[in-house]
């Protein structure tokens, strides 16, 4: 399942100007039971970045294009890409988004 969100109006921290203009996007590679998917979902979205979620238990398509940015070897979620770059998981999209925002927590 593909599940696509958007949060407007929240209150951006220094440095957000960046991310908005750019309108950057999001890749969440997760499953439906991932409590650290979601977290970085609601990460992202705070941070005004456009979020799709892919569900890599669903079927092998989404897990070999997890794989496809992440490395034949990756097997854990969440896996994040932002704007066709690969980041990581939530430690690496944390750190990605401290650059824009200062700290995020």
């Amino acid at each position: 399942m593909t599940v696509n969100h958007r949060v407007a109006g929240s209150s951006p921290a220094r440095g957000a100007n960046n991310i908005k203009e750019k309108g950057m996007k999001a890749t969440v590679f997760s499953t439906s039971k991932c409590s650290w998917c979601n977290k970085v979902t609601k990460m992202l979205e705070e941070s005004e970045i456009e979020v799709t979620k892919i569900d890599v238990a669903e079927n092998t398509e989404n897990f070999t294009k997890m794989q496809d940015y992440a490395g034949k070897d990756v097997r854990s979620v969440p896996q994040v890409v932002i704007d066709d770059k690969f980041i990581g998981g939530y430690t690496e999209v944390e750190r990605f988004l401290n650059r824009y925002y200062g700290p995020v927590r």
